[in-house]
């Protein structure tokens, strides 16, 4: 296997964990505030794999962190303006961990939920719209 596929794979690898994360969020939503928390968790898991997958695209090694910010940090350094146009995407930082606890914060409501998951479809739809060509092109 050369260098170019197993980025391609990996590449693709965190694109499909992403989208599962992402589809998980939107399956919780209509099941009521129970799951509202653990929406923000997958919602902000999805987030935090497409911007590590669009870091491996661009050859860096993405930051050991479920900090959106930090990852935004890195982010900008190759695409300042992919990183300002989703930097709302770090209110979902607290769902990584805290969210997922007895006693843990945010407890979202709602339009809270919905809204989370917006900002990771928003995610989602920058970063696949930056890597299109690289992987319409298919596998190398």
């Amino acid at each position: 296997m050369t260098p170019d596929e197993v980025k391609w794979d990996f590449i693709q690898a965190w694109l499909e964990k992403a989208d599962t994360d992402l589809r998980a969020a939107r399956l919780l939503v209509p099941h009521g505030a129970r799951f509202y928390d653990i929406c923000g968790f997958h919602a902000q898991q999805a987030v935090e794999k497409f911007l590590k997958a669009f870091l491996i695209y661009h050859d860096i090694e993405p930051p050991p962190t479920h900090h959106i910010r930090r990852i935004l940090s890195v982010v900008s350094a190759v695409d300042g303006t992919l990183a300002g146009s989703v930097r709302e995407a770090d209110d979902l930082t607290p769902y990584a961990v805290q969210a997922r606890y007895p006693g843990g914060s945010p407890e979202p409501d709602e339009p809270e939920a919905g809204r989370l998951l917006k900002l990771a479809s928003i995610v989602e739809g920058e970063v696949l719209g930056r890597l299109s060509p690289y992987l319409s092109s298919g596998r190398p």
